[in-house]
């Protein structure tokens, strides 16, 4: 037998004992889950029941936390110095899904509330810059200044498409509006004191 083929017969070897281990500690995980199941609904008439659940790794630090609060049950998921990263939660209001940074801000929050789904996008300072909804009435879409003051909306209603474009006051501030209402289009320029100064003649 050649190097070679000694070689490659040990590498099988060593791939088929990796593949054994990798079974038997699966075989274990779900062997302990299997127990515990048992052990927490013998004749599947009790379950487990607690305010709080901590999932620590082998240091003891949290990696994970299950708490009902005010009723408002709350998932959170941590990273390495302890920081919640993700946390996932259920009000009266809906549940809702926040994505943080490792300063404790917003990047990510996704909302299900009674009145329709959002989703919204901040920066590093948590300010909301982009937000998507959708209600009964229709799709909005708003992108914010670094002070979360809407600059742009894109809105599709049951009456029509509508756009609008807004200075740093905001949204109470419209410099441009353009729309399609029942099949007529219409633009409307304003002043920065809110004067209309041009329009689409009728």
């Amino acid at each position: 037998m050649t190097i070679e083929e000694r070689l490659e017969k040990l590498e099988g070897k060593l791939a088929a004992a990796k593949c054994r281990n990798r079974w038997m500690l699966v075989g274990a995980a779900l062997l302990i889950l299997g127990c515990l199941a048992i052990a927490a609904t013998p004749g599947d008439t009790q379950t487990i029941r607690a305010q709080q659940f901590i999932v620590v790794d082998d240091q003891g630090r949290e990696l994970a936390k299950l708490a009902a609060a005010k009723d408002v049950p709350t998932l959170h998921l941590l990273d390495e110095n302890g920081k919640p990263r993700l946390v996932l939660g259920v009000s009266k209001d809906g549940p809702t899904l926040h994505l943080l940074d490792e300063n404790d801000k917003p990047r990510l929050v996704l909302e299900a509330p009674k009145t329709g789904p959002r989703l919204g996008l901040g920066d590093e300072n948590g300010k909301p810059r982009l937000t998507l909804g959708a209600t009964k009435d229709g799709l909005a879409l708003s992108m914010a200044d670094k002070n979360g003051n809407p600059l742009l909306a894109l809105g599709a209603t049951k009456d029509g498409p509508m756009l609008g474009m807004f200075d740093k006051k905001g949204i109470d501030n419209p410099r441009l509006m353009l729309g399609v209402v029942k099949d007529e289009a219409g633009l409307l320029l304003f002043g920065p004191d809110q004067k209309l100064i041009w329009r689409t003649p009728r």
